[in-house]
């Protein structure tokens, strides 16, 4: 079963919703889910005539969303089946011969015939129960009006198991009047609606004495709608353009933690775009949950809207972003390049949109743009460099962000880059060297022995040929 939250026990200006107390006393404000109560509330089913007489008429509770409700921003109401039964609250009050606030907050035309105040009194040691029912008056308007019975008077029936005596009756006297006399007990007060098939949203019950005031917010039963990124601990994720997420989404009740079934929205607000639309709408499994994926163009922003239905309170759930970045493609003309040779990075970045491309080379730790230029419509691109140093290199292209984009990449390219072959050494030079020292020996043979010499000389070209042989010895005459 569902429980209902006490909330801290506060100092609360509830403006408009009563005159503040002689005491000026503390209030506590009790939030309701829905008609599960606790904390001494009670639902009180029964006859428009008679207080006393339980009613089996179906209801049917509806939670009403309205900004101007006197607490929160709902209230409820009971659609009755009948005409002749009531459905409402009844705060436990520890001392009702002090009560002086019994009041509820009421909304649409009414008349004061829709509506009883009732009281239900046991005393210690009593087996039988006596019932207070009391007529209203409900101030005219349509708007959210208060209604209060703490003055009102009220006609008694005592009922014991299941029987009342007429002749026991007690017939207008107020709460203060008749509990007067009765001495200590249980007792019970509060309103019921549905006569004549009128349904009544109401908010705000107050019960007020000497020793307490309490004040009930009825919001319906609370509803905790979830959204996850599959395989994601936190609320953001980056994907790259044309990969898709998967996304978690469940519903569960606050007080209890029980699943919910039923229809859940899923909203996206993508790119630049200022609110969020629908992008499905779901059916939640008997686990509360239902899981989808979606390939977003734009970085995205998602939540999951649970509707308000039947007794339950709608819900949202917080906000989940995917960050979707560029995607690159690149290529180079050449990996294995010699020093100084040009060499050509291309490829293509999606979504296919004009954007800034840089190439980039590893240096250390950090890249260095190396180039730059625009794609094309087309989203193909083109960026050339040389290579200028020998060694390995790391590369990468690089498309950067915008219009709801974020900067994305290319794999890292791994150049090779080797040195240019050295020189080729010149042609031998021994020829011309045996050339000369041929003309050397001419010359020698010529002052030598003539032209003999100079001929021997002359066909010299690596060693020195052997001297000539003595010629004939000349006398000249004296």
């Amino acid at each position: 079963m569902k429980k209902i939250a006490l909330l801290a026990t506060a100092v609360l200006v509830l403006s408009g919703l009563a005159p503040a107390t002689a005491q000026n006393q503390t209030q506590s404000r009790v939030r309701v889910e829905g008609d599960d109560f606790g904390h001494g509330l009670l639902l009180r089913s029964g006859s428009c005539r008679d207080a006393w007489a339980p009613s089996t008429a179906g209801f049917g509770l509806r939670v009403v969303t309205d900004a101007a409700a006197p607490l929160g921003s709902r209230a409820i109401e009971w659609t009755p089946t009948t005409d002749d039964s009531l459905r409402g609250p009844m705060a436990r009050v520890s001392d009702a011969r002090t009560l002086h606030t019994l009041s509820l907050h009421v909304r649409g035309e009414l008349k004061d015939s829709n509506g009883r105040a009732l009281v239900r009194f046991q005393r210690t040691g009593d087996r039988g129960v006596w019932w207070g029912l009391a007529d209203l008056d409900v101030p005219d308007g349509e708007g959210w009006r208060r209604i209060d019975a703490a003055a009102a008077e009220f006609d008694w029936t005592y009922v014991h198991d299941g029987y009342h005596d007429d002749d026991g009756d007690v017939d207008g006297e107020t709460v203060q009047e008749f509990l007067g006399r009765q001495g200590s007990g249980t007792t019970h007060v509060g309103f019921g609606f549905g006569c004549e098939g009128t349904a009544v949203p109401m908010d705000a019950l107050r019960v007020a004495t000497d020793s307490e005031d309490r004040t009930f917010d009825f919001e319906g039963y609370g509803t905790r709608a979830t959204l996850k990124l599959a395989k994601t601990k936190g609320t953001t994720k980056k994907v790259t353009f044309g990969r898709s997420v998967r996304l978690a989404l469940a519903v569960r009740t606050t007080s209890d933690n029980q699943a919910r079934q039923g229809k859940v929205v899923l909203k996206h607000k993508p790119g630049t775009r200022k609110r969020f639309l629908p992008l499905k709408t779901l059916s939640l499994g008997r686990d509360g949950k239902v899981r989808v994926r979606h390939t977003p163009t734009r970085t995205t922003r998602y939540r999951s809207v649970y509707a308000a239905r039947g007794g339950y309170t709608g819900s949202t759930s917080r906000t989940v972003t995917v960050a979707v970045r560029r995607a690159v493609a690149a290529k180079v003309s050449d990996a294995t390049p010699r020093r100084g040779q040009r060499i050509v990075f291309r490829g293509k970045q999606r979504p296919s949109t004009r954007t800034t491309v840089k190439l980039q080379r590893r240096q250390g730790s950090t890249w260095v743009t190396v180039r730059r230029t625009k794609s094309s419509k087309k989203g193909t691109y083109r960026l050339a460099t040389r290579a200028s140093r020998a060694g390995t290199s790391t590369w990468r292209v690089v498309a950067l962000g915008g219009d709801g984009l974020a900067t994305g990449s290319s794999r890292r390219i791994t150049v090779r880059t080797s040195a240019p072959p050295p020189p080729a050494p010149p042609p031998s030079s021994g020829g011309s060297s045996g050339g000369s020292s041929g003309g050397s020996g001419g010359s020698s043979g010529g002052s030598t022995g003539g032209s003999d010499g100079g001929s021997s000389g002359g066909s010299g070209g690596g060693e020195t040929p052997p001297p000539p042989p003595p010629g004939p010895l000349r006398t000249q005459p004296s």
